[in-house]
Order: C-alpha cells, then sequence, then structure tokens
C-alpha cells in the first residue's frame, strides 16, 4: 500500500511539491521513477526507429539513391545523436577522450533538436 506525502518545501531546482511514495522497502522518489521510466521509453523507441531504418536501408535494392533521398536522409539525422553519444559514452568509459563533457552537450543539443 502506497502512502503519498506532498513536500512544500523549496529548493534551488525546485518546479513544485516533492513527490514521495512510503512502502515496506522505505520512502521512494516519484521523480527518480518517473525519469527512469522515461528513459526506458527513449531508449526502446530510438533502439526501434534504427531497426526499422536499417532493415529499409538493407531491403533498398539502391543504396545510394534510397540514402540520398530527402526523408531517409532526415531519418538518418534523427538517429547519428544517439549513435554518437553511445560511442561517445564508450569511449569515455575507457578514459580516451579528456574533453567528452563537451562533445556530450554538444550531441545532446543535437538530439533536443531534431
Amino acid at each position: 500500500m502506497k502512502i503519498l506525502f506532498f513536500s512544500n518545501g523549496t529548493a534551488s531546482n525546485d518546479t513544485g511539491p516533492a513527490v514521495t511514495s512510503t512502502t515496506a522497502a522505505g520512502p521512494v522518489d516519484e521523480y527518480a521513477m518517473v525519469k527512469v521510466v522515461l528513459h526506458v521509453i527513449d531508449r526502446v523507441t530510438v533502439v526501434y526507429f534504427f531497426l526499422e531504418y536499417a532493415l529499409r536501408l538493407l531491403c533498398s535494392p539502391r543504396k545510394l539513391k534510397f540514402f540520398l533521398q530527402p526523408m531517409n536522409f532526415i531519418d538518418f539525422l534523427a538517429i547519428l545523436p544517439y549513435v554518437v553519444s553511445l560511442m561517445i559514452s564508450s569511449l569515455q568509459d575507457l578514459h580516451i577522450l579528456g574533453k567528452a563533457g563537451k562533445i556530450m552537450r554538444l550531441v545532446r543539443v543535437m538530439r533536443i533538436l531534431r
């Protein structure tokens, strides 16, 4: 059984009342749960969109003509920030890139603008 508590406290980046719930295991931050769910939805939709684009490209008899068509090129540009983000995060784990933070911010801005 969940019991919801609303806090009227303010913080420097607080946009509204904090929502927490108490379960048998202890308090749970609802915002963190929503953030995780949205992250999973984002990953699933991007992977689905990437697979759909890759299948269309593989089934196309003329790959270059397919790639250069305006709508397909826009689809590629929509996928590109996610792929670059994955590559940079994997390189960041290996400590290869020193300025990866700035590049990651740029990639995130590109993803927002798509």
